[in-house]
């Protein structure tokens, strides 16, 4: 995942979702992406109050691309993926360390 992030070399993760393991996807929340990942996110980073989510990257693509945002400072990236079926399930999150 490109990301725009202060360190050279982030920490990420992301989920291993059954589905894949039997040749599908996994079944996403339907409805707006930026609003998924702005009430998802904190599942998977350690977001503190105040941090903002605001989209980054190409609008129609998917995966969509999603910036934390602290103090001005891009903290994490995340991204959602389409499943096809109108919904958006989560991809993977890269964070710098100090910023945890």
């Amino acid at each position: 995942m490109a990301h725009d992030l202060p360190c050279p070399n982030p920490t990420s993760i992301h989920p291993d979702y059954q589905e894949y393991f039997d040749g599908g996807l996994p079944t996403g929340t339907k409805g707006d992406p930026l609003v998924i990942a702005t009430t998802e996110v904190a599942q998977w980073y350690a977001a503190q109050a105040g941090d903002e989510v605001r989209a980054a990257g190409y609008p129609n693509a998917s995966p969509r691309t999603y910036m934390v945002v602290r103090d001005g400072t891009p903290v994490a990236v995340a991204d959602y993926r389409d499943d096809g079926d109108g919904g958006w399930f989560f991809g993977s999150v890269s964070w710098c360390e100090d910023s945890a």
